[in-house]
C-alpha cells in the first residue's frame, strides 16, 4: 500500500539567506532527530522539501508522523547555535495544493494569477 504522506508549510522567525540554508538544513535534521528520537524520526520520516522564499519552506513527512513532526518544530528553539521559531502556517495533502496557498498569502501575482485561472476552468 502506499504510503500517505503530508506537506506543512513553515515560515521561520527570521530570514534565511541562500548561504546559510545548507547549514540550516543539516542543523534541522539532527533538532528533528534529537527532539523525535530514532524511533519517531523513522516513523514521521521529515524532509525539508524546498524554500519558498528567505523565511518560508515545505516539510514532507508522513500521515502518521504529522504531529510528531509538528510538535517537534514547536520544541525546536535552537538551530546551528542560534536562536529559531518556527510557526505552521498550513497542511496539506498534496503540495500543489499548498503552493496555491502560499501564492495567495504570499501576493506574487504570476503565482496566484495562475491559480485563479485554474479554478475558473
Amino acid at each position: 500500500m502506499k504510503e500517505k504522506h503530508r506537506y506543512i508549510l513553515v515560515r521561520a522567525w527570521r530570514a534565511l539567506p541562500e548561504p546559510e540554508r545548507q547549514t540550516f538544513e543539516r542543523s534541522f535534521y539532527s533538532s528533528m532527530l534529537a527532539i523525535l528520537g530514532e524511533l519517531g524520526y523513522s516513523e514521521a520520516h521529515p524532509k525539508l522539501i524546498k524554500f519558498l522564499d528567505d523565511s518560508h519552506f515545505i516539510i514532507k513527512c508522513t500521515l502518521e508522523g504529522k504531529e510528531s513532526t509538528l510538535l517537534s518544530l514547536s520544541m525546536m528553539k535552537k538551530v546551528g547555535g542560534e536562536d529559531a521559531f518556527f510557526f505552521t502556517l498550513r497542511s496539506s495533502g498534496t503540495l500543489r495544493a499548498l503552493q496555491k496557498y502560499y501564492s495567495s498569502i504570499s501576493g506574487d501575482p504570476h503565482t496566484a494569477s495562475a491559480g485563479s485561472e485554474s479554478q475558473k476552468q
